[in-house]
């Protein structure tokens, strides 16, 4: 069975995501509400056990397709960076190597998590029915609500949340 433990490092890419990496992984940075490691949990009985996949991957319906016809001993390359592989063991010698005709949605720079984040926030977060009259009882201003979602057990007096540019988690 496939598991977290197989999204590996690229030294390289976990240089150039300093000083972010100096603590955690690649697969442990945050994309959305949840790390990347957990956005893998949902394919962990789809994907085949001897397979190795970049830990600053996200997952997409297609590279999951990509995965599943990927042959035993091969690696899936975009340009020169390895993306993912099957073999028995993790390794950095691939010789049997596709290459994706469409680019993997996979981090290599800081900017680029903070452009993930932006995305995964707008498709993550729903928005919840929040009784706007109540909030605004205890001095709080809510615009555009429909974009808010404010946990039941959340405290707020005396806050403005503006949600006209994005969501509010």
């Amino acid at each position: 069975m496939w598991n977290t433990s197989q999204l590996i490092d690229d030294v390289q890419i976990s240089q150039q995501m300093r000083p972010l990496t100096y603590i955690r992984r690649l697969s442990e940075l945050w994309v959305g509400l949840t790390t990347i490691q957990d956005k893998w949990l949902t394919y962990e009985n789809t994907i085949p056990s001897d397979t190795y996949i970049l830990g600053s991957l996200l997952p997409t319906a297609s590279f999951i397709n990509s995965l599943l016809e990927l042959p035993e001993s091969t690696a899936l390359y975009w340009n020169k960076q390895w993306i993912a592989y099957r073999a028995t063991s993790p390794t950095n010698n691939h010789t049997n190597i596709l290459y994706l005709n469409d680019k993997p949605n996979y981090i290599q720079f800081p900017e680029e998590l903070l452009e993930a984040n932006s995305q995964a926030i707008i498709d993550e977060i729903q928005p919840n029915h929040i009784d706007v009259s109540w909030y605004s009882t205890k001095g709080n201003t809510i615009i555009e609500p429909q974009n808010c979602y404010i946990h039941p057990s959340a405290d707020l007096s005396g806050s403005i949340l503006d949600a006209s540019r994005g969501p509010i988690y």
